[in-house]
């Protein structure tokens, strides 16, 4: 009988231990699983993963845009640039003011320029009864007793002639953006004035001096040559155009 009852009790607290075991087991599987092991990323996943990263310097915005508007740099090199160009104009002012006849010749300069880029002044190379001038040139010369700039041309007569001339007449002739004739001047080759007499002599005096006889009565042989000059004390606004040609001469 004893044996009967262990036996007896052993199947009793088999079913006792089944019945806790399968408590067990329900309980643990309404519990949520953790520790679980995550599939492994590919690496287009990754990929994907960097691109949705904002990059340096971007900001991302709540819709996920990205600000890619360019750091506005500052204005402060700028600013100092506008002072010191207006620092210079000033200077440049007040050296001309306090020395006009300096200012006058860097004035004469600049007009030169200007005038000799904008037409062809001083490539006019005219030929009438046997005569060529050459190398014609025209400058702007700063006068002190007139208190403006005189418009100065030279150039080289040439005698193309079988026979020697003297008392070459040089014609200048001014134009306006029409065309129309503004003013026109003459000068005898041979008869030149160096730059420091042209910026203090007045006009009569320069006119005087282009019509020395003595010089112009000077004889060109054959395929000779002959400095000439003419000089516009005073010229209207609006010139355009200007051109030079020899207007007569003597044969001998």
């Amino acid at each position: 009988m004893e044996n009967k009852r262990e036996l007896f009790d052993l199947k009793a607290e088999k079913r006792e231990l089944d019945a806790f075991l399968s408590t067990v087991a329900e309980t643990a599987a309404s519990l949520p699983v953790k520790g679980a092991v995550q599939p492994k990323e590919t690496p287009s996943s990754l990929a994907e993963d960097k691109s949705t990263k904002p990059a340096p310097g971007k900001k991302m915005d709540k819709d996920g845009a990205y600000d890619c508007e360019p750091e506005k740099k500052s204005a402060g090199a700028g600013k100092w640039i506008w002072i010191l160009i207006i620092l210079l104009v000033a200077l440049l002012i007040g050296y001309f003011w306090l020395y006009p006849e300096r200012g006058g010749k860097a004035m004469e300069i600049i007009q030169s320029y200007i005038h000799v880029s904008k037409t062809d002044q001083g490539a006019t190379s005219s030929s009438v009864e046997g005569i060529n001038l050459i190398n014609v040139q025209q400058k702007l010369i700063y006068n002190v007793k007139l208190g403006r700039s005189i418009r100065v041309l030279e150039g080289i007569a040439e005698n193309s002639t079988p026979y020697p001339v003297s008392k070459i007449k040089i014609t200048a002739i001014l134009y306006n953006a029409e065309g129309s004739l503004l003013v026109s001047t003459e000068s005898f080759g041979g008869n030149i004035i160096i730059d420091e007499k042209l910026e203090s002599l007045d006009a009569n005096e320069i006119l005087s001096a282009l019509k020395d006889v003595k010089t112009m009565e000077d004889r060109i042989q054959p395929k000779g040559q002959m400095p000439f000059m003419i000089v516009f004390t005073s010229e209207p606004a609006g010139v355009h155009k200007l051109s030079v040609f020899p207007a007569d001469f003597k044969k001998h």
